[in-house]
């Protein structure tokens, strides 16, 4: 893409418009940029270039941005097929911080054989496709393959009638398991799930 406009000498964030498809501004960190005559190109990822509608030779307007401006309230970020404890996760908030890149949505980051991408994010309350994290930045993270465990009760109660629909506990069970299912099927989460079922036994009182 051709910018319309040159960025100035020294440490900036760019905003790039100017996308076939309306998604807003493209954020960019940049280093320097030396001053030039006529049209500069600017060198993207086919990715990125793709997310924000941006083809070849397009011509985009390029403004500088203050840092500040660009950054984020808020960062989610998901993983899945894979482990991180407690420390890896900070660990991984304490290196995004030091080097404050920019984010944008799908963009993923890899460290130690781990991997995590950008699913949401937020700047003054409204959602986003791209920003630049910063000190104030509170970043989440979330599997999307957790180990879960449900544990359901066998007793006579699941055979009899639920009062104000008049199911039964056993089909408001299944029921609420399909609709589990289905959830995790649209947000594209693969969770592993393990039924327990645990049932209590009266033994009869010996006489004395």
């Amino acid at each position: 893409a051709s910018p319309s406009s040159s960025s100035p000498t020294g440490p900036a964030t760019a905003a790039a418009t100017g996308g076939a498809e309306d998604r807003g501004a493209l954020v960019l960190r940049v280093g320097s940029a030396a001053p030039g005559k006529g049209s500069q190109g600017v060198s993207l990822l086919a990715a990125t270039a793709s997310l924000f509608g941006l083809s070849s030779r397009q011509s985009v307007e390029v403004i500088v941005v203050p840092a500040a401006a660009a950054e984020l309230e808020w960062v989610e970020m998901v993983f899945r097929d894979q482990y991180l404890s407690r420390g890896d996760i900070w660990y991984w908030m304490q290196q995004l911080r030091a080097s404050s890149p920019n984010v944008y949505l799908r963009k993923v980051f890899g460290h130690a054989g781990a991997r995590v991408e950008v699913s949401g994010m937020a700047r003054d309350s409204d959602m986003v496709s791209c920003g630049c994290l910063g000190p104030s930045t509170r970043v989440s993270f979330r599997s999307q393959s957790a180990s879960v465990f449900l544990l359901l009760q066998v007793s006579q109660e699941l055979w009899e009638t639920h009062t104000p629909t008049g199911e039964l506990y056993l089909d408001r069970a299944l029921a609420f398991l399909a609709t589990m299912f289905e959830r995790w099927r649209a947000v594209g989460v693969s969770h592993n799930l393990s039924l327990v079922l645990f049932a209590r036994c009266f033994a009869p009182v010996p006489d004395p």
